[in-house]
């Protein structure tokens, strides 16, 4: 994703342990992180700044993926292969946009 350009904002058990209690993690994964990625993205998760946007994603993306799993009952791809599974997805997304928009 760093050589596309895209900046993530994912994560770790012990991130998402922190991000919900407010409290530093002691523990939670118990296997010892060695990626210097990983201690990026922690502190990058742990800054004021990093905590807004993750939140931010939740309410633009996370909503997304909860309505097509529990409303459309679309907990798994009924077509097999990449390109076929990307075409079920866009067209589920699309369906679902569609439905946001003349409700407006």
């Amino acid at each position: 994703m760093k050589e596309r350009g895209i900046d993530l904002y994912v994560p770790d058990s012990n991130g998402k342990h922190e991000m919900g209690t407010g409290k530093r993690a002691a523990g939670v994964g118990q296997s010892r992180m060695r990626d210097p990625e990983h201690f990026r993205m922690r502190a990058k998760l742990r800054c004021r700044a990093g905590r807004d946007i993750y939140k931010r994603r939740q309410a633009l993306v996370e909503p997304v993926f909860g309505i097509l799993q529990e409303q459309r009952g679309m907990r798994r791809f009924r077509r097999r292969g990449l390109a076929a599974v990307d075409t079920e997805w866009m067209m589920a997304a699309t369906a679902s946009d569609a439905t946001r928009m003349l409700r407006v």
